[in-house]
């Protein structure tokens, strides 16, 4: 049982919209031409930064890797020589990703990465695969929540919660409440801090917590795919949010990642249909967003700095929403595109420690 809001101290980061954002690659992002084109890549990070066995000894936890944006984020990883534990529900899938890894690396001698199975719309088996973690090591330096889904039609899990919620943001709060323990020591003892990075979305944009009915139970005539979604990634900011102003002090930071539109490579939109890409404004816009559009390498990119770079272990930049691998910067309400932009509603204290408290209670830790 983790300590409830009441005792927690806040402490102060920075403002999420800083008049100067630091966008290290923002040049590449200026004129973009679809997937593939020159916005950075994972690896790409690893290098730049010359992280390449500079993890030795510490322990890296990654959600969804057995395919998509996850799966290079373990490949990057993997280069920092850090040992990874990889979260996925699909194992003999896993295997044969942890394998190609381990033989394609440039990175010679790094620990085999540990395969954990972990199913996130079920919380017995979030907490099994928790366990199976601590069962190996009492130190996490960096979470990485970037497994997702999207496109379900309007369902609830065994626990009685909408499945986008349910899925993205609620089990990732629990494997987060059962592992902080693990990233609190992992901080003492290396004398650094602890990361905790979950994968939001550009979709955030569409919708923010539906407080008093985000179950979509009192009008469930409401609910569309891509709404829901949306609360879901607004969800995932607000938990990070949380977590570096109240936690800071205890050497953990919190940071939400939007890796960039990602169809190709990606099985996160595999359940959406025309009808749901039309809330983004139909063909039309969405053909003028293609320039902006990332394959999973270039996705994974944003997570991997968030990770690995200098600028997001301090933790006056915890609390932050990162996109096109730098700040995101505010963007008016109402405007839905795939930059770098966050919805007025994704910082709001108050919304924050709602949902904080919320998640204690569904989840019973309180």
């Amino acid at each position: 049982m983790q300590w409830s809001m009441a005792r927690r101290n806040p402490t102060q980061v920075a403002t999420p919209s800083s008049s100067k954002p630091y966008q290290p690659y923002a040049a590449v992002h200026k004129s973009p031409s679809g997937p593939g084109d020159e916005k950075p890549k994972a690896l790409q990070i690893i290098a730049d930064y010359d992280a390449t066995g500079k993890l030795s000894g510490k322990n890296v936890v990654i959600t969804g890797c057995s395919g998509g944006i996850g799966q290079h984020v373990a490949v990057a990883m993997y280069q920092t020589s850090a040992q990874l534990y990889l979260i996925a529900r699909n194992m003999p899938r896993l295997e044969k990703v942890t394998a190609d890894m381990v033989a394609q690396a440039s990175a010679k001698g790094c620990p085999r990465p540990i395969g954990v199975e972990m199913h996130l719309d079920s919380l017995a088996s979030v907490k099994a695969g928790a366990q199976a973690i601590k069962a190996q090591t009492d130190e996490v330096n960096i979470l990485i929540n970037n497994a997702g889904m999207s496109g379900a039609p309007l369902s609830k899990t065994a626990h009685g919660i909408e499945t986008h919620m349910a899925t993205n943001h609620f089990a990732h709060f629990l494997l987060f409440n059962e592992l902080q323990p693990l990233l609190e020591h992992a901080a003492r003892a290396s004398d650094t801090i602890s990361r905790l990075i979950t994968v939001a979305s550009s979709s955030q944009m569409l919708r923010g917590i539906r407080y008093d009915d985000y179950n979509y139970e009192r009008r469930p005539e409401e609910y569309t795919k891509m709404k829901a979604y949306g609360q879901s990634k607004t969800a995932n900011i607000y938990m990070s949010n949380t977590i570096a102003r109240y936690y800071s002090h205890r050497g953990l930071t919190g940071l939400a990642v939007h890796p960039g539109s990602v169809f190709e490579g990606s099985e996160l939109a595999r359940n959406l249909t025309q009808e749901d890409f039309a809330a983004f404004g139909g063909e039309e816009v969405l053909e003028k967003l293609k320039s902006l559009f990332k394959n999973a390498e270039q996705g994974a990119a944003t997570v991997v700095w968030a990770a690995a770079s200098p600028y997001c272990e301090n933790v006056a930049n915890g609390g932050k929403y990162l996109a096109d691998v730098g700040d995101g910067v505010p963007q008016a309400a109402g405007v839905t595109d795939e930059g770098p932009g966050y919805a007025p509603h994704a910082f709001d204290e108050a919304g924050e420690d709602w949902l904080w408290k919320e998640s204690m209670r569904v989840l019973a830790l309180e």
